[in-house]
C-alpha cells in the first residue's frame, strides 16, 4: 500500500509513515477507518477505502497470487468467508476492479 503523507489518528489507531508499506490486518482496518487526518473527512476516508480495495484488488489478481495456490487458497478463503457482501465475486470482477 502506497500512501502519500505521513498519518497518525488517535482514534482509528493508524499511525503510518508516507510511503509504500505491506498493512496487516489491524493496520489495513486503522487505515480505511481513520478519517480526521483528512480535511474533506469522510470524502476523503472513503477515497482511502477505495485505495485500500484497488490496492487488495491488484494483488489479489497478480500471476505471483493467482499461480501459486499456497498464495491462492487463502485468498479465496478470506474474500469469501469475510466479505460481508452478498455480491458473487468472479474473476472478471477482480480484473474489473483492479483494472485490468
Amino acid at each position: 500500500m502506497c500512501i502519500d503523507k505521513p498519518i497518525k489518528d488517535r482514534d482509528s489507531g493508524a499511525d503510518f509513515k508516507a510511503g509504500c508499506q505491506t498493512l496487516d490486518g489491524k493496520q489495513s482496518l486503522a487505515f480505511v477507518r481513520q478519517r480526521h487526518q483528512e480535511a474533506d473527512q469522510d470524502l476523503g476516508r472513503m477515497r482511502n477505502q477505495q485505495k485500500f480495495l484497488n490496492t487488495l484488488a491488484k494483488q489479489a489478481a497478480s500471476p505471483s497470487t493467482i499461480l501459486n495456490p499456497f498464495r491462492l487458497y487463502p485468498v479465496i478463503g478470506s474474500g469469501s468467508t469475510r466479505s460481508s457482501s452478498t455480491r458473487t465475486w468472479s474473476c472478471g470482477t477482480w480484473r474489473r476492479c483492479s483494472g485490468r
